[in-house]
């Protein structure tokens, strides 16, 4: 490791010339360079913040910034100071912030908050990376130009809003969400949810990933027409997979890590299978379909709800699923496929 002493003399002696800083707030804390266009900080707590030197936003084209305990270090950016109303940075087209989920002080600085008037804009920034992100951060409600591309939302609180900003993206290609969040399967969530892949969605590719510790919410709460992949990486009921599908008319993409067959109804996929096609489809949009067996599940073999879904998913081109499935669903297409032909045109992936 250098010497923490050495690496500030050289920040300070160079600090008027450099064009890309990448460190902690040691590197920034006498004065920046107005030329400065890449800047990645690293920062431990709510006093680091206030350490960090007024930096010049107007050239920055990359800007990251991770470990932040509140929204004032946005201030830092701003010609105004301490009073400023808002903050431009007229050329970034790269941004990535990560908050302290431990220590965020949303009712800090109330006038930095989304309602209290304060405003971050970045005119002409094609990607943002946020996570943990305070619910009514002025990042959420930040005015954004028309090239905004791409956007990845990594949720802890389950209300996370960013509507206000996509509100402003009209060449959005991407928008991925994962939560984390215990409380995903309340209203909030579900409401947050909706608002992001309802009908004013304009990402052309929508993807929600619920992470190991989220939760899931309930079918009758949600409604995501525009959502075009959908990851459950928790444990999820069987019957609750299929209400989603029902919601998601534009899904093309599902991964499961495992479903709960503890309430699944003996003989369904017999049921299933005579009933008409027109009635027995759950999907006429997904394409692929991911099953792992991460979690181990309760009153049922899962094969069940594989062949279910092969039944129930005419459209499924891709299929990729645990070793242990391989037998019992080869003997299963082998039998249904003069009445359901599209089983052997689908792609089979048997995971080790």
């Amino acid at each position: 490791m250098p010497d923490t002493q050495l690496v500030r003399a050289l920040a300070s002696a160079y600090a008027l010339q450099l064009k890309r800083v990448s460190g902690g707030t040691a590197l920034l804390q006498h004065r920046t360079s107005v030329n400065l266009t890449h800047l990645s900080l690293a920062l431990d707590n709510h006093a680091s913040e206030q350490l960090l030197a007024c930096v010049n936003a107007g050239e920055l084209r990359a800007l990251s910034l991770t470990g932040l305990a509140s929204d004032t270090v946005w201030l830092r950016f701003g010609a105004g100071g301490p009073n400023a109303g808002s903050v431009r940075f007229g050329r970034l087209e790269q941004l990535r912030v990560v908050y302290d989920a431990k220590v965020v002080e949303r009712s800090a600085q109330p006038g930095l908050r989304a309602d209290g008037g304060f405003r971050l804009r970045f005119p002409r920034l094609r990607r943002l990376d946020v996570e943990n992100c305070p619910a009514d951060s002025p990042l959420l409600q930040a005015r954004v130009g028309a090239e905004l591309q791409c956007v990845r939302i990594g949720d802890r609180s389950g209300r996370v809003e960013p509507a206000g900003l996509l509100a402003h993206a009209p060449a959005l290609e991407l928008l991925a969400v994962t939560s984390y969040s215990a409380a995903a399967n309340g209203e909030a969530f579900a409401q947050a949810t909706n608002r992001l892949f309802g009908a004013g969605c304009r990402a052309t590719y929508a993807s929600l990933v619920l992470g190991f510790s989220s939760a899931v919410p309930s079918p009758a709460h949600v409604s995501w027409p525009r959502l075009t992949k959908l990851s459950i990486f928790t444990a999820v009921e069987s019957a609750v997979v299929l209400g989603l599908l029902a919601k998601c008319p534009a899904l093309f993409e599902l991964a499961l890590s495992g479903v709960d067959m503890a309430r699944w109804a003996a003989g369904a996929v017999s049921q299933l299978l005579a009933t008409p096609p027109a009635e027995a489809t759950a999907s006429t949009s997904v394409h692929k379909i991911y099953f792992g067996d991460v979690f181990s599940s309760a009153g049922g073999e899962t094969t069940e709800f594989l062949k279910y879904l092969l039944v129930a998913v005419p459209s499924m081109g891709e299929l990729a699923f645990s070793a242990k499935h391989f037998e019992e669903l080869f003997w299963f297409v082998k039998a249904q496929a003069p009445r359901f032909p599209n089983m052997l045109k689908i792609k089979y992936d048997v995971l080790c």
